[in-house]
């Protein structure tokens, strides 16, 4: 979906597509990284969706509470709530603790410097700046750029992913 994304983004000269699509093939190449590391990390990445969802679930929660236009949503909320709640425990699965942060990952990889930089840049022209508001023009010589990178990041997680499933010794699909 992200490199999807990201042609679409260059295709139609959407600089803040482009830009989160480059962004989200460099964090899709970190979690790639940490998979391809153990079988434990995939049961890990298992549980991070667990964590993601209950915290998403209380984030919201907390602004339904704190914002009178979006209370409405609160039934609607809660009866998600118990259903994500049921579901953890017919699974057998929980949802407490900290979720991954893809700074750590990268910090495991030896790719802070990477990550913070990059991160950073495509921040840059994801959000309105003043680079981006000021100067609307920067965005025709950032596309080469983004595209660049974003395949970079798609092939070496690509390499990474099949390097993994060859020393699976799956049986061939006839």
């Amino acid at each position: 979906h992200a490199f999807k994304e990201l042609n679409s983004g260059i295709r139609e000269k959407i600089l803040s597509r482009a830009a989160l699509a480059a962004r989200n093939l460099l964090e899709l190449r970190y979690w790639t990284m940490f998979a391809a590391a153990s079988e434990e990390n995939i049961w890990r990445i298992r549980k991070d969706a667990l964590v993601d969802g209950r915290d998403m679930l209380d984030r919201f929660r907390t602004a339904c509470q704190t914002n009178a236009e979006l209370a409405p949503a609160l039934p609607y909320l809660h009866q998600f709530q118990d259903w994500f709640e049921d579901q953890c425990r017919k699974s057998g699965e929980s949802a407490d603790g900290p979720y991954l942060r893809v700074t750590n990952l990268a910090q495991q990889f030896g790719l802070s410097d990477e990550h913070r930089t990059m991160s950073s840049f495509l921040s840059k022209l994801i959000h309105p700046t003043g680079l981006t508001i000021c100067m609307p023009g920067t965005s025709d010589v950032s596309f080469p750029q983004l595209y660049a990178a974003g395949c970079w990041y798609f092939n070496d997680s690509f390499q990474r992913l099949n390097e993994t499933l060859k020393g699976l010794n799956l049986p061939h699909l006839e």
